[in-house]
């Protein structure tokens, strides 16, 4: 039986404001040293932030400010992935693009 794999160097779990405001600023950080890491979040829900739901009302506030243009951007920095330990996942990858903002 063969796993797929794929290295990162560190992996945010959940895609809710406070794990996409870490991998945001672990990559702002990175940029400020010149330095070059690849971070990943994975998602369980069909989208990011799915599962940050109260009462079936979402309170994108802090997504808004984090990332102004989430949701025009979302098709160009999200990825299916499939493997088969963790089934087919959502993962943010948060590229330079985004973190200079």
């Amino acid at each position: 039986m063969q796993r797929e794999s794929m290295a990162f160097d560190v992996v945010v779990v959940g895609g809710d404001p406070v794990s996409l405001s870490a991998a945001c600023r672990l990559m702002q950080l990175a940029n400020e040293s010149a330095q070059e890491i690849s971070v990943v979040v994975l998602e369980k829900g069909s989208e990011i932030g799915a599962h940050i739901l109260s009462g079936a009302i979402l309170e994108p506030r802090v997504l808004d400010e984090r990332f102004p243009d989430w949701r025009d951007e979302a098709d160009h920095i999200c990825r299916h992935h499939h493997t088969q330990a963790l089934g087919t996942k959502m993962g943010l990858r948060i590229y330079s693009a985004l973190v200079s903002r």
